[in-house]
């Protein structure tokens, strides 16, 4: 009991652990108001009837309206935004509690699919209380990385950069009202990677869209991390004759060595890092003898790919053309995103980067010919591809306007993410506090979770499994800022290790008795000195 409130008496600056946010113990799972049930007003039938094509700005006529059941009974909906956003609403019968929740899409979209994250466990959702709906940006892709549909058509950009989500949203409430005779009370996005850039793009440009906002993993500072960062990595492990200089076979060892070097630095031997920010790993500790390639070592091409995969992108200068690199104790996310994998050859990193610079990165295309080797990585490149980031890039720090508009925000994003490096949604959530006045103004709307270990939006050799949905619930509609949640990790239906998240930059720390695997054995710390997340690179958040 004394070290417990020795370590509440820790101060960061003049911030206690409870001016930061958190209480203790874990608390019970909270969520929003208990509201009425209202059932439809109209047949799902009749929804295929009914003309929204005088919507102000977003025409759209349905296409399909059938029932259908997943526990609870709903309307699927489907239809098109002109000129041509796909999409799909789910609309229960008889559950509904006054709710809309939409989802954006990863990748470069391209289909619809309702894929909501960090909801795991969320009761509202699983009991069909919420409207839910997606669309697919206005294109049809054959793949997630396929670009090729934006050669040559601003509009089918512009759709995909920032129209599409708000005229789903004005559509949905539409059609929620035809359906039930009222509008939804309150209105929730929650998406991840691509969809937390769709997050955060609907906070700065359309405000009152959502009174509650998900962003996951935000790929919002997007032209330097799809035009750079993920060339980068890509181009950095192909040698001369294109083949890779790092395969799946050194990732563990190279992982169990990042481990052994860094795991008990947050004071628990525990097989995860907590911030990889205090790892100071040298790949040249695990370097082969004489230069000869083993299973368990790098040779000196591999260290070197491994230095720059750590170090990030960079032109000649040393300038940092994103603000984040790949984290030590990621090495296992690398697969399929750095190192291809049987089916992912080239990696995703190369596929993602290719196909943005050939078609989506520039007013003018590049030639046909044109591939990741024909790039550079310089102040002239970055400057030109800022151009149409005018058009896809979520930066803007000041969401003034979503606060006064009573809107939240939740932040959150895994350490381990090789896809979208952390330390872009630290700059950026830094930049926010810069542009709003302080941590504390910023706090009043907006929390940031930061997931140890975690990779892109869930996966990893940690617990990744998270509900924000109902936290988020609470705090919209009674108040309750989230604090704290509690990350699961499982094998199957198994549960093998919860981990408290503590709203950042606070952390969890063992307090030194009980199972390691169970959340209740941990308890909140914040740093010692407030992190400065301020992170020098060519661009800024504007």
């Amino acid at each position: 009991m004394r070290i417990w409130r020795q370590v509440l008496a820790v101060t960061v600056g003049a911030l206690t652990v409870a001016a930061l946010g958190v209480a203790s113990p874990l608390p019970a799972a909270a969520s929003g108001k208990a509201l009425p049930v209202v059932p439809a007003k109209v047949t799902c039938a009749a929804m295929k009837n009914v003309d929204f094509s005088r919507i102000p700005g977003a025409p759209t006529r349905i296409s399909a309206a059938v029932v259908a059941n997943r526990g609870y009974e709903f309307c699927d909906v489907k239809g098109v935004i002109a000129p041509k956003i796909n999409f799909e609403i789910q609309l229960p019968t008889t559950t509904w509690t006054q709710r809309y929740l939409q989802a954006g899409c990863g990748g470069f979209c391209g289909s619809v699919g309702i894929g909501v994250a960090a909801a795991d466990g969320c009761a509202p959702l699983n009991n069909g209380e919420f409207v839910t709906a997606s669309d697919d940006t206005g294109h049809t892709g054959a793949t997630g990385t396929d670009g090729r549909w934006a050669k040559d058509d601003p509009l089918a950009r512009i759709d995909f950069g920032f129209r599409s989500e708000h005229v789903m949203s004005v559509v949905a409430k539409r059609v929620i009202k035809a359906f039930y005779g009222q509008p939804p009370a309150y209105s929730y996005f929650d998406s991840c990677s691509n969809g937390g850039r769709q997050a955060l793009m609907e906070a700065q440009r359309f405000p009152t869209d959502f009174d509650g906002i998900i962003a996951g993993a935000p790929a919002n500072i997007w032209a330097p991390l799809v035009g750079q960062a993920a060339p980068y990595v890509a181009l950095a492990n192909r040698d001369a004759a294109g083949k890779p200089i790092i395969g799946l076979d050194k990732l563990a060892p190279l992982h169990k060595a990042v481990l052994a070097a860094c795991d008990a630095y947050d004071g628990l031997v525990d097989g995860q890092i907590s911030d990889p920010r205090s790892c100071h790993f040298d790949p040249a500790t695990v370097a082969c003898p004489a230069g000869v390639d083993k299973p368990t070592c790098l040779t000196p091409a591999q260290v070197d790919t491994v230095r720059k995969f750590y170090g990030g992108v960079r032109d000649r200068h040393g300038v940092r053309l994103y603000p984040g690199a790949l984290e030590p104790g990621s090495e296992l996310a690398w697969a399929a995103w750095e190192i291809p994998v049987p089916g992912v050859d080239p990696p995703l990193a190369y596929q993602f980067g290719e196909n943005y610079l050939k078609y989506m990165a520039y007013p003018k295309n590049p030639p046909d010919s044109f591939t990741l080797n024909d790039t550079s990585f310089d102040a002239r490149t970055f400057n030109a591809q800022r151009l149409m980031d005018r058009v896809y890039g979520a930066e803007n720090p000041d969401l003034s306007a979503f606060r006064n508009a009573g809107g939240k925000l939740i932040l959150w994003h895994g350490w381990a993410d090789t896809a979208i490096p952390p330390r872009g949604t630290l700059a950026y959530r830094q930049a926010m506090e810069d542009r709003m006045g302080s941590y504390d103004a910023v706090q009043k709307f907006s929390r940031l979770f930061m997931l140890p270990q975690v990779a892109h939006c869930g996966g990893g050799d940690a617990p990744d499994a998270v509900d924000l949905l109902d936290p988020m619930l609470a705090w919209v509609e009674t108040g309750v800022a989230p604090s704290q949640i509690t990350a699961t990790l499982r094998n199957g239906s198994t549960v093998v290790r919860t981990r408290p998240i503590y709203n950042y930059p606070v952390a969890a720390q063992y307090n030194g008795t009980g199972d390691i695997n169970d959340a209740a054995n941990f308890h909140p710390v914040p740093p010692k000195k407030r992190p400065n997340d301020h992170i020098a690179w060519m661009g800024s958040f504007h």
